[in-house]
């Protein structure tokens, strides 16, 4: 049986060198690629984002990964060269972790397919974050 460990949880922090995330529960949950959802407003990415925009020469931060790249499937397709991204979580020592926060259709779609490459279900860590609703008041 596969299981998957689901967090539901809010990300309060990014640490970026200890590669892990923080959640409003406050416990830590590692990685070693994060995948970002589409259209989510939250104020560590906002900030995150302008310190990265601060930084010209900044191509790219590694590991970390946009649901929303029409190229992902790329960083993320059995290549026959060592180390890249299937081959580190799929190894059998010392395998790497992913986390995936989100809460849409291409979130689950994109474990599947990690699940069909043969990431192990224990090496997935989705984080879901919390609804908001804004109350509307009644007139």
């Amino acid at each position: 049986m596969q299981e998957f460990q689901v967090v539901d949880a809010k990300m309060v922090k990014l640490d970026k060198k200890g590669n892990r995330i923080k959640i409003d529960k406050n416990a830590f949950i590692p990685f070693d690629y994060l995948i970002i959802n589409v259209g989510l407003i939250d104020t560590e990415f906002e900030f995150w984002i302008i310190q990265i925009s601060i930084l010209q020469n900044t191509q790219f931060i590694n590991g970390l990964y946009s649901i929303d790249d029409p190229y992902l499937y790329q960083h993320f397709k059995r290549t026959g060269f060592k180390n890249n991204n299937i081959d580190l979580l799929t190894r059998k020592k010392k395998p790497q972790n992913i986390a995936i926060y989100g809460n849409t259709l291409s979130t689950i779609t994109f474990m599947n397919g990690l699940l069909n490459r043969g990431v192990h279900p224990s090496r997935i860590h989705y984080v879901i974050p919390p609804k908001t609703f804004k109350k509307i008041d009644k007139i």
